[in-house]
């Protein structure tokens, strides 16, 4: 279990199988800088070298010439918020048997939701995330020692659960509280900085979660949620590796055409994990072909998305190509949703922008030559895909603006205005000023 010093929590990295996707854009720094207040102007004009003002100048420049249309969360988008807000609810409220209902309900029909998305996926993390606060121990790994693992809302969960011992939705549900509650235990801190007593408070939580999923089998319930939860107690396995390619195969044979097991999966197969990134690719193309009716070349995508966003020397080795049009087919499945595609958008170019090499990366590393790459198809995304821009999607305020300024400068620079709306994106000449009389 103990994995390399800056091995997250899979259960915040993982809220759902676009989590990432969804902030991507907070990736990337902000590019604009901010503007000059009044105070002290003259002593940090003093001190702010001649090119630096330049650079500024030339930034501020670029994004006066932007006219962007920005559009609304979509309908849709605002429904399923309202259906997560509602099986949060039930999970503050304790109200187990309702929320396993609801999710049993989601998980029989395999319902989509925009941003490529289950419902019983997305419904479920809600509740997860929704009993954060009241599992996690104490950010302050100094503190007192956690003696064991009693809790009150985990006593509660896993009380419905014994009351209703063949519903499998409430062992899905108890395992992964339990799991989620060793990997707060882990903080993402070195190893070296967590008491004794962390260690054992997340080892009687992997096991006791193991007891939960004993008696229950994915395939006789038909499922993923299950599944999912097998998942992430393989990661606590003698051979972990080995242990997560047969849960990963247990979960998309339940339900091949939901995206987040190769996004999860391919985070796991990093190095940091005892992974390596030929075996990422290769598991990624195989992916790809096993479901290329369902999701054209998009589990190709999935399988790199985290991977990316998380290891600078992942893309080295990337298809860039073969990346972007499983985009555009993982967006066609998504029916061109607006919010999707700007996701998309920020995360490539998050993924896209320059890095100095790491202390490991070789000389002749191909990354740099990948991101240029990505950057260029970025270029042709935005012009064929964004009919308006969804800022929320690209992280912070500001940023989708600073991100097509930067993309975008030669053909501002060269005196032209950048026009997104729903015709999509094009380019022209900037108005001369009106003659003064």
């Amino acid at each position: 279990m103990r994995q390399d010093k800056t091995t997250p929590n899979p259960g915040h990295i993982l809220k759902t199988g676009t989590a990432l996707l969804r902030s991507a854009g907070r990736h990337s720094a902000r590019i604009a800088g901010d503007a000059l207040d009044k105070s002290g102007l003259v002593d940090r004009l003093k001190a702010t070298p001649i090119w630096t003002m330049n650079s500024n100048r030339v930034r501020r420049r670029r994004l006066e010439r932007l006219e962007l249309t920005f559009i609304d969360l979509p309908a849709t988008r605002r429904e399923v918020a309202e259906i997560e807000t509602e099986a949060a609810a039930l999970a503050r409220s304790a109200a187990w048997s309702d929320l396993a209902d609801m999710l049993q309900d989601f998980e029989d029909i395999r319902s989509d939701a925009p941003g490529l998305l289950r419902l019983y996926d997305s419904c479920a993390t809600a509740a997860r995330m929704a009993l954060a606060d009241d599992i996690a121990p104490p950010d302050d790994l100094t503190l007192a020692p956690v003696a064991g693992i009693a809790d009150p809302t985990l006593d509660e969960l896993e009380g419905a659960h014994v009351r209703d011992r063949s519903n499998h939705i409430l062992a899905a549900l108890a395992a992964r509280a339990h799991i989620d509650a060793a990997w707060y235990h882990r903080s993402g801190s070195a190893d070296a900085e967590i008491p004794d007593e962390r260690w054992e408070a997340m080892r009687l939580h992997y096991d006791r979660a193991a007891q939960i999923l004993a008696e229950f089998d994915p395939h006789t319930h038909n499922s993923p949620l299950l599944a999912e939860a097998f998942y992430f107690l393989a990661l606590d396995a003698e051979d972990p590796a080995s242990a997560l390619h047969r849960a990963f195969e247990t979960w998309t044979d339940l339900d091949p055409a939901n995206v987040t097991p190769y996004l999860t999966h391919g985070f796991h197969l990093l190095p940091r994990w005892g992974g390596s990134y030929e075996h990422l690719h290769g598991e990624a193309a195989c992916s790809a072909r096993n479901t290329k009716e369902l999701l054209g070349g998009g589990a190709y995508t999935a399988f790199h998305v985290i991977a990316l966003l998380r290891d600078d020397e992942a893309i080295a080795g990337l298809d860039v190509d073969r990346f972007v049009d499983g985009l555009h087919d993982l967006l066609d499945y998504d029916l061109n949703d607006p919010d999707t595609a700007n996701n998309f958008a920020g995360m490539l170019y998050a993924v896209s922008k320059p890095r100095l090499p790491g202390p490991e990366t070789p000389a002749d590393s191909p990354a740099p030559r990948r991101r240029e790459e990505m950057r260029e198809a970025l270029r042709e995304f935005i012009d064929l895909r964004l009919g308006g821009l969804r800022a929320d999607a690209w992280g912070e305020p500001g940023d989708a603006e600073a991100a097509l300024a930067d993309l975008f400068a030669e053909q501002l620079d060269a005196g032209n205005r950048l026009i997104l709306d729903k015709h999509g994106l094009r380019f022209e000449p900037l108005k001369p000023p009106p003659e003064q009389a």
